[in-house]
């Protein structure tokens, strides 16, 4: 089953079943992952060859809407094996498929020309990177490409409007990784023939794997079924992301004033019996 699908039924009947409504914040699942974003759309049109104008003279219809999840698109596979037979797997920045949510990279979705832009950003962000897709045979397969990214300090500034009034100084755009769905599996050759796929591997052959941070150790682990074990980060790095979830970095800084706090109010029963012991 995709974890995809599953997690956007369960962050929606767990909302749901803790009496949430349309209306924003009104259940503890909204106001933990959800955020906001503004969606510009117009007809798509095509220019003639001959037209060189700059000039954009599109009428905007300008929306501002929630959102659960951010989905990235992922550049497409190559179409070809490399001099050596083998299926090149390309490489790609987080920040760069995060530039459809720039406010000027134009997607066209079905005649419609639509830009995005962050308007809010959720206390925890859920990314879900768009690695499967059904061909013309109704087949689902996958796009291997690497997804780099970074465990701490993913800067989503580029990607928000600043609000009117706020010094953007004091807003806190960083997110740290803390919880990662791989899918790892084979590139395999198309059903039934001896040529390398055009536009991916089938999903046959493969199995979703999580990796979860321990925030109170800062260790990595990963989750197979009932099989756990620790990681180093750097494992984290280069796995096939499918499903991301970031808490935003001043949560964390919170989370870390409070275990010193903790951590010193634990030590201060300590401190005052050996100060006692050394005056007897």
């Amino acid at each position: 089953s995709d974890p995809a699908e599953f997690l956007t039924w369960l962050l929606n009947s767990l909302h749901r079943g803790l009496g949430g409504t349309d209306k924003a914040g009104s259940s503890i699942i909204h106001k933990t992952f959800q955020g906001k974003v503004q969606v510009a759309s117009t007809k798509a049109t095509i220019k003639k060859a001959d037209d060189k104008s700059m000039h954009d003279d599109a009428d905007w219809n300008v929306m501002v809407g929630p959102f659960l999840q951010l989905q990235l698109d992922l550049p497409p596979s190559p179409l070809y094996a490399d001099a050596t037979e083998r299926n090149i797997i390309p490489q790609v920045p987080l920040y760069t498929i995060l530039h459809k949510f720039d406010g000027y990279t134009e997607q066209n979705l079905r005649g419609t020309l639509k830009k995005f832009r962050l308007v809010q950003l959720p206390r925890y962000l859920i990314i879900n990177i768009k690695r499967f897709s059904t061909n013309t045979q109704f087949e689902v397969e996958k796009n291997p490409t690497i997804v780099s990214f970074p465990i701490k300090n993913l800067d989503l500034r580029d990607f928000v409007i600043m609000p009117e009034g706020i010094d953007p100084a004091t807003m806190t755009t960083r997110y740290d990784l803390v919880s990662n769905v791989a899918h790892e599996g084979l590139v395999t050759k198309a059903t039934g023939t001896n040529e390398v796929h055009d536009k991916g591997v089938a999903v046959k052959e493969g199995v979703f794997r999580a990796q979860c941070l321990n925030k109170s150790q800062e260790q990595w682990f990963l989750m197979d079924d009932l099989h756990i074990q620790e990681i180093l980060p750097q494992v984290v790095s280069i796995s096939e992301a499918y499903i991301q979830v970031y808490e935003r970095s001043d949560l964390t800084a919170e989370r870390n004033v409070v275990k010193l706090a903790r951590a010193a109010g634990a030590a201060a029963p300590v401190r005052a019996k050996e100060e006692n012991a050394m005056k007897d």
